[in-house]
């Protein structure tokens, strides 16, 4: 650590995701947003005039192996995900990686040797896990209040026509399911605790064989069962409920509650089918995955989204592609 008071953070990319990590980082006391890499220095100059960054780098590995550099949040398309992480890591960078952590699960083994050999702390950058709103939820279910869980549902979709666009390129890891479908896998693992024992899915594919909309359903080890949605070419939709056997908790704003004036609340239902909403502070998802990163470097706490659960979100979403061209039921192991 160049300082042991403040996270000195570097960009790796000018991904369009960044103008939400950007402002927090320049918030938040603990961090200091120091530099960006591009592959080109002039892109990366460009980028930090526009946002005021003080550094700029021409290349990714010039920005690794400044000393100054703590910490790297990897904005990178999905395909490069890993290798750059591991990068990161061997030049001693603890990393914050855009979700979905990586396209297989060996790559995911290969971050976390790399994280672990280096000592250094590596998330993957699911902002909605760090909130106030996803703690409130697992209180309330840890409590008792719906009873035992017994189903959970979640959704995630938008309109995308650009064909251009990354998420539709297949051999830089598009389709719905990685980019977005990702949030409600996530989400149906936190719940219920572990990765399915078996999945079975169904998907509908553009003209260049990339997929656009997935559904999808999951039996975990537990009894849980989920069915999950994602899609390109679906309205935009969002929203995650919990079933339990004494009640329902469904969440209208799962994904970035806070954000932008978004709701951070929980609609209980009860058995008579009486509402009750549930404020909870709104707070920035992404100043929370900050604070969640600066809290594992300086002062030793847990991370919110642990390593195992980033190799089983993976492992989870590759078996629902495999389902999806197969039509067969995947089981996982």
């Amino acid at each position: 650590m160049t300082n042991n008071q403040i996270l000195n953070w570097g960009i790796v990319s000018t991904a369009n995701i960044n103008r939400r990590l950007i402002p927090q980082l320049k918030i938040s006391p603990r961090s200091k947003l120091l530099a960006v890499a591009s592959r080109s220095l002039e892109s990366a100059q460009a980028y930090a005039h526009e946002w005021d960054i003080p550094q700029a780098f021409g290349s990714y590995e010039a920005m690794l192996a400044a000393p100054e550099i703590d910490a790297v949040y990897i904005s990178l398309p999905h395909s490069m995900h890993a290798e750059w992480t591991v990068k990161a890591a061997e030049a001693g960078k603890h990393i914050l990686c855009e979700k979905p952590f990586a396209l297989t699960a060996a790559d995911v083994d290969r971050m976390a040797d790399a994280a672990r050999a280096n000592d250094v702390q590596l998330m993957e950058a699911f902002m909605y896990r760090t909130t106030p709103l996803m703690a409130k939820l697992q209180s309330l279910i840890a409590d008792g209040l719906i009873g035992n869980v017994r189903l959970v549902r979640a959704k995630f979709s938008f309109i995308l026509e650009d064909e251009k666009n990354i998420r539709l390129q297949k051999q830089l890891g598009g389709g719905s399911l990685w980019d977005v479908g990702v949030y409600p896998v996530s989400f149906c693992q936190a719940i219920a605790g572990s990765a399915p024992a078996e999945v079975m899915a169904w998907q509908q594919l553009n003209q260049n064989g990339v997929e656009v909309v997935l559904t999808g359903q999951m039996r975990y080890p537990n009894g849980v069962l989920a069915q999950i949605d994602s899609g390109f070419a679906l309205p935009f939709r969002i929203g995650a409920e919990i079933v339990g056997d004494a009640g329902v908790l469904y969440l209208p704003v799962p994904w970035f509650p806070g954000l932008d004036g978004r709701d951070s609340v929980i609609i209980h239902i009860a058995p008579d089918d009486t509402e009750t909403r549930i404020e909870v502070e709104p707070k920035d998802p992404y100043l929370c995955e900050i604070e969640a990163m600066e809290a594992a470097i300086f002062d030793g706490a847990s991370l919110p989204v642990t390593l195992e659960e980033s190799r089983n979100h993976v492992r989870t979403i590759v078996a629902l592609y495999e389902s999806a061209e197969t039509g067969a039921v995947v089981r996982l192991g």
